[in-house]
């Protein structure tokens, strides 16, 4: 067996093993490692993702950065993602206004901590949306841009 056979077949292994490690996860964890992912590479300090219903609402949602604290008094859990309403648009925007916030989340702006720059992302799966992530608070004050996309 030549060395580059060996180096392949190791490389193969490897892919099968990731394959199957995915199959593997669930929804949650899987929603938790891109929402997670996301706030580190835009910096963000919150998000909300989650899977999205025919009727604009969430099935399942994931959170990260607010305290349980605040998820208790703005009502948002995953066993009760029918407090959020998903924008519906189908590109990535960071222009959403508090008046559209407020509509998405009927608490805002009294029971959420403050907030003001919102990243919107629709979650697509081959060509379709099914889920979405809004990303708040840019860390050090700014508005997220294009590069966040």
């Amino acid at each position: 067996m030549r060395l580059e056979d060996s180096e392949f077949e190791r490389n193969d292994n490897f892919i099968i093993d990731l394959l199957t490690s995915v199959s593997e996860l669930s929804i949650e964890s899987l929603l938790n490692s891109i929402s997670f992912k996301c706030c580190i590479h835009t910096k963000a300090a919150y998000s909300i993702c989650g899977l999205t219903t025919e009727d604009g609402g969430f099935s399942r949602i994931i959170t990260q950065g607010f305290t349980q604290t605040e998820l208790n008094r703005m009502k948002l859990a995953p066993t009760n993602p029918a407090v959020l309403r998903d924008l519906a648009l189908t590109e990535p925007t960071n222009f959403v206004t508090r008046k559209e916030i407020s509509e998405l989340l009927p608490n805002f702006p009294e029971k959420f901590p403050s907030l003001y720059s919102v990243l919107y992302l629709p979650l697509k799966i081959a060509g379709q949306k099914r889920g979405a992530m809004y990303l708040f608070n840019k860390i050090g004050g700014r508005s997220f841009d294009k590069d966040d996309l």
